[in-house]
């Protein structure tokens, strides 16, 4: 047996199609063609990223879900062969919402196609949802190339890291649009009332970058712990967010006040611990948890007075 919760309906399924109730037959309800199913995520041990097509070279369609996770699927359809501790399977499941799942990590209850599941092959599921989430459009890889490539070209403000993680992003087709943009009128949203058009603030401004992803839905935001080596849903040209002080006249007042500081952008990601490139002070492939400027370690150059250590976000693209 596939999986150790397999329902015991197998016999119920090759059983008689009719039920009798008293002398009349009644022929059983046909399952819907239309059917959806919630179906556990199983066996990964760290977590899978659905997929934007069956494939798992496809690009991600959105946050890594855990183990014990329920997802909805729609249909079943053929795909790229995944072993599980479990099971070898080339069946993918598609949620509603247009997400891919491999089978091997899905505990349906039966080997091979599941009951009452349509295939998404077949002409009543061929279209997708109209809410299906589409196939990731952020080119990490141009964005990152972009910031290999200019990563310690002259700033064009005395501290533009974050005017930089906007050109990289942009460059990997995530759009500008009025609130994020280089050229804007918009008075009440420029950097710099001298410059008109100019950036927006959310194009030059850490914690304003920050919020307008979250809001836009272009990325969430989740806080980050020092010692996390191991940081399996982030992805080359994912972006970090250290909030670690702040000026008070012309000293520098350490220690994280909920506002940040300060972006970098991954790069490189080895076993899971990901190296970032950036502007102020100009960084190429250093890991997130060294601050160049400071010449040591986040955690421990950027102490308040109390103790207390910085703090830093992932920022994951999700356009």
């Amino acid at each position: 047996m596939k999986r150790s919760l397999r329902l015991l309906l197998t016999a119920f399924a090759a059983a008689v199609a009719l039920a009798v109730v008293g002398n009349v037959v009644l022929p059983l309800a046909a399952p819907s063609a239309r059917a959806a199913s919630n179906i556990t995520i199983r066996w990964t041990h760290i977590g899978i990223f659905p997929r934007a097509a069956p494939s798992m070279s496809a690009a991600h369609a959105g946050a890594a879900v855990a183990d014990g996770t329920t997802i909805t699927v729609a249909c079943e359809g053929p795909g790229d062969s995944v072993t599980s501790d479990v099971t070898t399977s080339t069946i993918w499941e598609r949620t509603v919402d247009g997400k891919w799942y491999p089978n091997a990590f899905t505990d349906t209850g039966h080997d091979g196609w599941t009951p009452g599941i349509p295939r998404c092959d077949s002409a009543a599921t061929a279209q997708p949802p109209r809410n299906a989430v589409p196939s990731q459009r952020y080119n990490r890889t141009a964005a990152v190339d972009w910031a290999k490539a200019h990563w310690n070209d002259s700033p064009r403000y005395d501290e533009d890291c974050t005017w930089f993680i906007s050109q990289a992003l942009w460059v990997g087709g995530v759009p500008k649009d009025n609130r994020w943009t280089d050229s804007s009128w918009d008075w009440s949203n420029l950097t710099s009332k001298w410059t008109i058009p100019g950036p927006t603030k959310p194009a030059t401004l850490a914690d304003n970058f920050k919020s307008y992803m979250r809001d836009s839905g272009k990325a969430t935001v989740r806080e980050l712990k020092w010692n996390e080596n191991q940081m399996p849903d982030a992805q080359i040209g994912d972006i970090i967010g250290y909030d670690w002080g702040h000026l008070r006249g012309k000293d520098l007042i350490k220690g994280a006040d909920g506002i940040l500081d300060h972006l970098m952008i991954i790069t490189s990601i080895d076993n899971q611990y990901p190296n970032v490139t950036g502007h102020t002070a100009n960084t190429q492939s250093s890991g997130w948890t060294w601050s160049k400027g400071a010449g040591d370690w986040w955690e421990k150059a950027y102490r308040d007075a109390n103790g207390n250590p910085p703090r830093v976000y992932l920022i994951h693209v999700n356009y």
